[in-house]
């Protein structure tokens, strides 16, 4: 719908999620996490791009509509997107120096967006993930489609930008404290700690 709304606009970011306290409100705390989130995505492309009655079977989700479908009332229809060579373009995070799942990203042809908080030098580790997965495929990287993330804020003020960005009050301050913590508590400090020479 939001496609529609958007006449071909519409993009579509996934990651399959790293927040503990999220893990644990979903209930996915103590499972295979990118299983279930390949199967999703599996599943709303296959609804994206073919057509009903729909019979998707999964691990964690079975989608059909082979009962009740009704063609010449559009029952059991799903609405495609306005975008259909093949589908909207989907945007995969890319969290972890040397990322793995970056190789994945290039296989499906989607777009990598390295995360936000990490240093330049971690980030330089996706390239070649990425490109090894599109060549994987017969596909050839084409950089202009990476895309990496930074937090930036400009006020009219120098000061007001310094406190805005270093302040004890610091939004970005906060958040990256709360980044640090949840990385310690995990035992993966390294990607967003500080180092001489890095880019903050």
């Amino acid at each position: 719908m939001v496609d529609h709304m958007l006449k071909g606009r519409f993009m579509l970011g996934i990651s399959p999620g790293n927040l503990q306290s999220d893990s644990e409100v979903f209930g996915t705390l103590d499972i295979d996490r990118n299983e279930k989130f390949e199967e999703a995505i599996n599943h709303i492309i296959a609804l994206w791009t073919e057509d009903p009655p729909y019979n998707l079977e999964g691990k964690y989700w079975n989608i059909s509509t082979a009962k009740t479908h009704q063609e010449d009332l559009g029952q059991g229809y799903i609405l495609k997107p306005y975008q259909r060579d093949p589908h909207p373009e989907i945007f995969g995070t890319v969290v972890a120096p040397y990322s793995k799942g970056v190789i994945e990203i290039g296989k499906r042809g989607w777009i990598p967006v390295s995360a936000n908080f990490l240093q330049s030098k971690w980030v330089a580790t996706h390239w070649p993930n990425y490109a090894e997965g599109c060549e994987a495929v017969g596909r050839k990287a084409d950089s202009s489609v990476w895309r990496v993330a930074r937090s930036i804020f400009v006020a009219d003020d120098d000061k007001v930008a310094r406190d805005y960005g270093t302040g004890p009050q610091s939004p970005y301050r906060f958040y990256f404290q709360q980044l640090g913590g949840e990385a310690a508590a995990l035992g993966q400090t390294g990607s967003v700690q500080n180092v001489p020479g890095s880019a903050r």
